[in-house]
């Protein structure tokens, strides 16, 4: 080895033995590893520019902050890979992993599939359960994940506890028919806006915000034409109120009153009773008179946003 990568192996075990970042010194220029290309091991890689060569060493990832050495720099970099999963039970095991308690497992985990808000799921169209049950600490940012061809979302994120749901808005859900029970006992973070959302091919949402007891956000702008169950849809969201007469309005079609059991008890909201279609309400925060100058304001808003 000429002087140089003996000066890089220095650094690196020094960097080791500390828990400093690994630096290398190429042609008189120290550079950060944070500049070189990750392996497929996600060990960092830099070239040597004094004779060309290519060296690793024990290195920090930036996923976990723990080290992996011994590996051949080099090989493909997983982190720009192109593949994708190709089934939900594939994506499932994928998260399990990642999420794993066990520092091995999930060590191992991220450097198969690189970081999981790069993940490729384009392919799928059922994400029935994915995040569900996975360990408390779980909050990883998926709003870059390209869910458009998706019709199953029911129970994805139950039982959630310190998910946050950041960037969600973003997702092209026009395809999504189930999303029964999706964010059912996201008890203690999700708070997420969701008013982007093409809803406008939903069939379930039953039991959608069940026990997610921080969540209070307008969704009043959803088209719910197509839905035909809300039953407990909001049951136990302790701090929901939002007022969602414009629903009873239709939002584009029929209001499915016969299958809204509960869909406001256990709220926040000042009208817990379940909306009637003989009154075009309750809805949550107000009670819907048609007539009052309150009502037309809020249809007149809703109007303005919509077209905007």
């Amino acid at each position: 080895t000429d002087a140089l990568g003996e000066q890089a192996a220095a650094n690196a075990t020094a960097a080791t033995a500390t828990g400093g970042d690994v630096i290398a010194t190429v042609s008189n220029e120290t550079k950060a590893y944070e500049e070189c290309p990750l392996d497929k091991h996600g060990c960092y890689c830099c070239e040597d520019e004094y004779d060309g060569s290519i060296f690793n060493f024990t290195c920090r990832t930036d996923h976990h902050g723990r080290y992996c050495c011994g590996e051949t720099c080099g090989e493909e970099d997983i982190h720009s890979s192109t593949s994708c999963f190709t089934s939900r039970d594939q994506l499932r095991q994928a998260v399990v992993e990642y999420t794993s308690s066990n520092i091995t497992i999930s060590t191992a985990a991220y450097q198969t599939y690189g970081n999981m808000s790069d993940w490729c799921v384009s392919p799928l169209d059922d994400m029935n359960a994915v995040f569900a049950h996975l360990p408390p600490s779980f909050n990883e940012n998926l709003g870059k994940w390209d869910v458009s061809n998706v019709k199953n979302m029911s129970f994805m994120f139950d039982g959630a506890f310190s998910f946050t749901g950041d960037d969600l808005n973003q997702w092209d859900v026009s395809h999504v028919i189930d999303m029964r029970g999706m964010f059912a006992d996201a008890c203690c973070s999700f708070n997420a806006n969701l008013f982007k959302w093409n809803t406008s091919s939903v069939l379930e949402t039953s039991q959608m915000f069940e026990n997610a007891q921080i969540f209070n956000r307008d969704v009043s702008m959803w088209d719910i034409s197509s839905v035909k169950n809300m039953d407990k849809m909001f049951l136990g969201a302790q701090a929901f109120n939002q007022d969602l007469c414009a629903w009873g309005r239709g939002s584009g079609g029929a209001f499915p009153y016969s299958a809204v059991t509960d869909i406001f008890r256990d709220t926040a909201c000042k009208f817990e009773d379940s909306p009637v279609e003989a009154n075009k309400g309750p809805f949550c925060a107000s009670l819907c008179d048609l007539t009052s100058s309150s009502s037309m304001t809020h249809l007149a808003s809703l109007s303005v946003a919509l077209s905007l």
